[in-house]
């Protein structure tokens, strides 16, 4: 897995600098830009050791970033969701994102 698997901060093409839990919603962000992309739903399985204060930590750390699309320069890996109806309408739609952070974008 190379660093750009899971995308790049859009403004900086920088590889995030991590990814943060909101309970089983994996965020992956960029410090310098103060943004965040939807990495995936309980992908990785920690998220099951961190409590309830923790995830409103850091949903109240990302309801300060900008939702961003990232950008793969080697081609986005594969989605294996079938996604949502609003993201066939609206493919920009995030709808995790609006569920934990409202209409911000």
């Amino acid at each position: 897995m190379t660093d750009d698997y899971w995308g790049l901060c859009p403004r900086c093409h920088a590889a995030p600098d991590q990814y943060l839990n909101v309970y089983k919603a994996h965020y992956f962000v960029c410090h310098r830009d103060k943004t965040r992309w939807m990495g995936g739903y309980n992908l990785f399985s920690v998220w099951q050791d961190e409590s309830p204060e923790l995830w409103e930590t850091n949903r109240a750390l990302l309801r300060g970033y900008t939702h961003v699309e990232p950008i793969y320069p080697n081609g986005a890996p594969a989605d294996e969701g079938e996604g949502n109806v609003l993201e066939l309408v609206r493919p920009d739609f995030d709808y995790m994102d609006y569920v934990l952070f409202g209409s911000d974008a």
